[in-house]
């Protein structure tokens, strides 16, 4: 992310990838919301969501994996 947009404070950063992370989770409970309202019965909502904790789980482990990542390029630059 902070190649493509140049040079890029880490406040900046931050806030960038809070908002991909916030973004994330708004469509995670979209989603809930949606089989919670389509009738689903209470095992299918459960297993629903818990499909849905394990994608944000690994979207936030992508991102702090992509952190990681830039700040080890700006420590070395």
């Amino acid at each position: 992310m902070s190649t493509s947009a140049g040079s890029v404070s880490d406040v900046l950063l931050l806030v960038m990838v809070s908002l991909m992370v916030a973004d994330e989770l708004a469509d995670v409970t979209a989603e809930l919301e949606e089989l919670n309202g389509a009738g689903a019965s209470p095992v299918q909502a459960r297993a629903a969501k818990l499909e849905a904790e394990k994608e944000a789980a690994k979207a936030i482990d992508n991102v702090a994996a992509r952190i990681e990542r830039i700040a080890v390029s700006l420590e070395a630059s």
